[in-house]
């Protein structure tokens, strides 16, 4: 583990990281990003959007040390948003309404109400033209801002707040402006347990702490959590709060080497290959495989598909498609089929796999229980998939850990014991 300490708002911070995550995921990012400001002539904004309590600041401070430590870098400046708090004043003197009752908009202080959207948009305009200017500072002694805390002069600017890609009117037009976007998503019980510990550290009493984080911060957390769009590149992180990629752009349409995936049986079922299709990068297509689902006598009885690598489009889409014909529904066939294309995407070096399903399916999403899927949340759907088009608005998204999925199911449900399994 690599150790980072910080203070954040006048909180002492003490975080640490994996090896595997700065080897996989930050220094990679940071490449890209130095990559993209070699090939603009200006300035690089990015656009780092998390929940309260997932730890935005600490990790944009990190990704500010760890380009400064790596000469062949672009050094990464790092601003946030919370200098754009309306002015306590403000917030004393108007009112707002939560769960029906009339109250002021200071008692829900870091609600995305709460922020002058409109001066925020208008300094993201000039960081992202490349001006050198001023920004603002959140002082927690002052309870509200300070105008010109800092200049910003980098060559890539990045900007760390909750509500960035916010899918609400006037904040989802700030990403326009990004060069480049990163979320970071985690469960509730971790957020929770972290912002009542970083309350109590800030001296107030355990059940005053946790009142004010039930009532004022996790309505917060599930609006970023439900509501923030799909960034270039997701994160997130697990119950030991260690950070892991959903998805990033530096894994899109490499060059595939198709296998025979003649050996995809489990003595119940084999995946017979119908067809293997190369990548349509003009339509962010990536290289897919497409089978039957047979009977071990040859009759077919569904169909599945797996798509390899990662993009914008499995963000929402997925990796694995399936589908029983109704005569053979109820025998886990589905979930067994997942599992023999996660050791297919083993096979191409994915270490794991989407799948997403229609809330209203439960069919599906109960398929994606029994294979061993962790659930990331249920999240809208862009305007601009395809999806959106067909008259769906939202997918529950599951993630697959392809080893770790292969090494639970045989002690958790010895029906889906398969040659995956072996692996």
């Amino acid at each position: 583990m690599i150790e980072h300490f910080v203070t954040i708002n006048g909180i002492e911070v003490a975080a640490s990281y994996s090896e595997r995550a700065v080897k996989e995921i930050f220094l990679p990012l940071l490449e890209k990003l130095s990559a993209l400001k070699r090939r603009k002539a200006g300035r690089i904004l990015v656009m780092l959007a998390a929940p309260p309590g997932a730890g935005k600041s600490t990790l944009s401070s990190f990704l500010r040390r760890l380009s400064r430590e790596q000469t062949e870098l672009v050094p990464v400046q790092t601003i946030g948003m919370d200098g754009f708090h309306r002015r306590q004043e403000y917030l004393l003197s108007h009112d707002t309404v939560r769960d029906g009752r009339r109250m002021p908009m200071v008692e829900i202080k870091g609600a995305p109400e709460t922020f002058d959207l409109e001066k925020l948009t208008e300094a993201v305009k000039r960081v992202a033209a490349g001006e050198i200017c001023g920004w603002p500072a959140y002082n927690r002694l002052l309870h509200n801002p300070t105008e010109n805390a800092e200049t910003v002069d980098g060559d890539i600017v990045l900007l760390e707040g909750n509500y960035l890609l916010l899918d609400a009117d006037g904040w989802r037009d700030l990403k326009q402006y990004a060069d480049y976007t990163v979320s970071v998503a985690a469960g509730e019980k971790l957020l929770r347990t972290r912002l009542i510990s970083r309350r109590i550290k800030t001296g107030a009493e355990e059940e005053a702490a946790v009142r004010f984080v039930d009532f004022s911060d996790m309505p917060n957390v599930r609006l970023c959590m439900e509501r923030t769009m799909p960034a270039d590149l997701q994160l997130r992180l697990d119950e030991d709060g260690d950070c892991h990629m959903v998805s990033g752009e530096w894994d899109q349409e490499r060059p595939v080497r198709f296998f025979s995936a003649d050996d995809l049986e489990d003595g119940e079922i084999r995946l017979r290959l119908r067809e293997t299709r190369e990548a349509r990068p003009e339509r962010r297509w990536l290289p897919a495989y497409y089978f039957d689902i047979c009977l071990k006598n040859g009759e077919k009885i569904g169909n599945c598909d797996l798509r390899v690598g990662h993009n914008e489009k499995t963000r929402i889409g997925g990796n694995i498609g399936y589908g029983i014909y109704p005569p053979w529904r109820g025998h886990r066939y589905a979930a067994k089929a997942c599992r023999l294309l996660f050791r297919l995407a083993g096979m191409h070096r994915m270490g794991y796999v989407m799948i997403s399903c229609d809330p209203a399916n439960r069919a599906s999403s109960r398929t994606c229980e029994i294979a061993g899927g962790e659930y990331l949340g249920t999240v809208p759907i862009p305007e601009d998939n395809e999806m959106y088009a067909q008259g769906k608005r939202q997918v529950m998204l599951y993630r697959f850990e392809t080893a770790a999925v292969q090494e639970a199911c045989c002690r958790t449900d010895s029906s889906l014991r398969c040659s995956a399994c072996e692996l």
